[in-house]
């Protein structure tokens, strides 16, 4: 396994809005990278973006559709990285 990256500055959670620290994620792909400070703010953030995509397809009854751990896993490690981001 590689190593994690390090950021050195404050960067705030898109999800909570709290200070992100060590063991947070990040976007790996876009020129504006999002943090999230904890796993479980990932899980809300693809949990709403998995909502808002299945109503766009038109899928009414979306929480009838399976989001398994697996799942988010799978998502989290194709399109996240992880990272300590150190405060000054």
């Amino acid at each position: 396994m590689t190593e994690k990256a390090r950021v050195y500055g404050d960067r705030t959670c898109r999800q909570c809005k709290g200070i992100c620290h060590e063991g947070s994620w990040r976007q790996q792909v876009g020129r504006r990278k999002g943090y999230w400070c904890s796993d479980h703010c990932l899980r809300r953030h693809l949990n709403e973006r998995y909502k808002k995509s299945c109503q766009e397809v038109g899928l009414r009854r979306w929480w009838e559709v399976e989001y398994t751990d697996e799942k988010f896993q799978e998502l989290r490690d194709e399109f996240y990285e992880p990272v300590d981001v150190i405060a000054p």
